[in-house]
């Protein structure tokens, strides 16, 4: 059963099936005025429905055939179509342009619009380099402005909004605690005195310490100059676009970018192995952020191989029979190809994985029983999922898709599985996955580098 949200501003639904599908119609032509750009239009025409996508897919190969991208990404062209040109006006379903007629329709849209994780597989397989998860994502954002969106994830985004503008104090008192822990283990500098800023916020502190800590061993004995922020800089940004709150995304974005502008730094460092790396680094063309150009942002896995190889920094050592799981989010959308680099020079032997790119899973880790125990101590907040609520459903494929992952990645390997996102080592947890050894790059890199 599907739970609705409540949106930002006070919307009445009107009464009936006709009212509802004008409303419909008027949020979608909204979300096409505020977002569609030249690339979103050529993936919302040029699509020829070959299916070439689908495979790459890990909803469509794990669990049912109905969540293929291109299969997904129509519901969005189906809207487009009807409210946005004259051709789908005047034809409908004549050229495939329709808006869904009751309340079930949506709810099933719904389903389909959430069972993409936005990996880019889909856009990386593409003969036509569309990338459906964008038009997915755009579907998304309309289900959003229409009330549906998962009940947990919109509140996390929500709260996200919150913690960066007014953080509260039992949150930043246990912020203070562990920053303090991590400054005591570490070579943190003063505000100013670092070249980077870490970007750290609720998720990566409370859930993703131990990889942290990791990272900054490392950081620390490549002589690395970094701080940190005085204030959590999200639950896990911009977590707002999940949902397809574009608006409240950009919020965070721009915070982001003016408070490490106005810190003096030049320079953002990215911890995360999943989306907030690829999200922020592109922000100029999702968030239209303000002055983006000022601000780079830097993957931990660049800056640790460029500083490694470059500047005779101690050689690595090789131990153990490896294979790298690539990042979805770094290694395809993201576009670095550093983190498996670092693998392949210090595995021995190197067993690159079988299929490219991995599909992970996203932001869906979020919905983890672990995941949301922790997030629920720190942000004083119910996480607690409700009987047949959308999200257990959402948690029970995602199971079936680490499963099927699990089962590509030990094709690679019988050694070391060395992901480059905590996320699918989560989520593989979660399923209760046996055939992977799991270690995440940050370990893994420890191990390699500092012996």
């Amino acid at each position: 059963m599907t739970r609705r949200v409540t949106l930002p501003t006070s919307i009445v639904k009107p009464r009936g099936e006709e009212a509802r599908r004008e409303l419909l119609a008027e949020e979608t032509r909204k979300v096409i005025e505020e977002y569609l750009g030249l690339p979103e239009m050529h993936f919302l025409e040029a699509c020829v429905d070959c299916g070439a996508c689908a495979p790459s897919c890990p909803f469509y190969k794990a669990v049912d055939k109905r969540y293929s991208p291109v299969g997904m990404a129509n519901e969005m062209r189906k809207l487009y179509k009807k409210t946005s040109t004259i051709t789908g006006k005047l034809l409908g379903r004549l050229v495939g342009a329709r808006l869904p007629e009751t309340e079930e329709e949506i709810e099933e849209i719904f389903d389909l619009a959430y069972h993409c994780s936005n990996c880019g597989a889909c856009y990386y397989t593409c003969p036509h380099g569309i990338d459906s998860g964008t038009i997915i994502a755009m579907l998304r954002s309309v289900l959003f402005r229409h009330g549906l969106a998962p009940s947990i994830i919109n509140l996390l985004a929500r709260l996200e909004l919150r913690v960066i503008e007014s953080p509260w104090r039992s949150l930043q008192y246990e912020w203070d605690r562990v920053i303090e822990e991590l400054k005591r283990d570490h070579n943190v500098a003063k505000e100013g005195e670092g070249r980077y800023l870490i970007l750290l916020d609720i998720y990566n502190v409370f859930v993703n310490k131990e990889n942290i800590d990791a990272y900054l061993e490392v950081l620390d004995a490549a002589n690395i100059k970094y701080s940190f922020p005085d204030r959590p800089l999200g639950v896990r940004p911009p977590l707002p676009l999940t949902v397809g709150h574009y608006e409240t995304a950009r919020r965070v974005a721009n915070f982001i970018y003016n408070y490490t502008i106005s810190k003096g730094y030049g320079n953002l460092l990215i911890l995360d192995g999943g989306y907030p790396y690829n999200d922020l680094k592109f922000a100029y063309t999702y968030y239209r952020a303000s002055k983006p150009r000022e601000l780079d942002i830097i993957h931990v896995a660049q800056l640790i191989y460029e500083s490694y190889l470059y500047e005779g920094l101690p050689a690595f050592t090789q131990w153990g029979k490896a294979t790298y799981i690539p990042s979805c989010n770094i290694d395809t959308r993201g576009g670095i190809g550093a983190a498996s680099k670092l693998v392949e020079i210090t595995a021995r032997p190197y067993e690159k994985h079988l299929m490219w790119p991995y599909a992970g899973v996203g932001w869906m880790s979020l919905l983890c029983p672990y995941v949301r125990e922790k997030l629920s101590i720190y942000l004083g907040v119910d996480l607690v999922l409700e009987e047949e609520s959308v999200e257990e459903k959402l948690i029970s494929d995602m199971r079936k898709v680490a499963r099927h992952l699990a089962e590509e990645a030990y094709k690679t390997s019988t050694g070391y599985h060395v992901f480059g996102c905590i996320d699918d080592i989560i989520v593989m947890r979660a399923a209760r996955v046996e055939n992977v050894n799991p270690v995440h790059l940050a370990q893994w890199l420890k191990q390699h580098l500092l012996k």
